[in-house]
């Protein structure tokens, strides 16, 4: 159990409540995906978040976002330097 939870708190933020969970106000960068999220490295997005994380930047994911509904990509608000589709 301890490893399960462990992972999920390692795991990149892809809701704002998830960002508040670490203390975060906003994001540095916020790459989004039109494919789900899945935490490995075969995964690009996931692959440049982890260097991104590595290298001190808060980064978070938004996974599959209604395309028809512009708020859908407001969620987790405006990244402090940018955006990646």
């Amino acid at each position: 159990m301890a490893a399960e939870s462990s992972v999920q708190n390692n795991s990149l933020p892809t809701n704002r409540q998830e960002m508040k969970t670490r203390g975060w106000e906003e994001l540095d960068v916020l790459f989004i995906s039109g494919d789900a999220y899945i935490d490995h490295p075969a995964f690009g997005s996931s692959l440049l978040a982890r260097l991104l994380v590595a290298a001190g930047y808060r980064v978070g994911i938004l996974a599959q976002p209604d395309w028809k509904n512009p708020q859908a990509f407001k969620v987790m608000g405006r990244p402090r330097l940018f955006a990646a589709i």
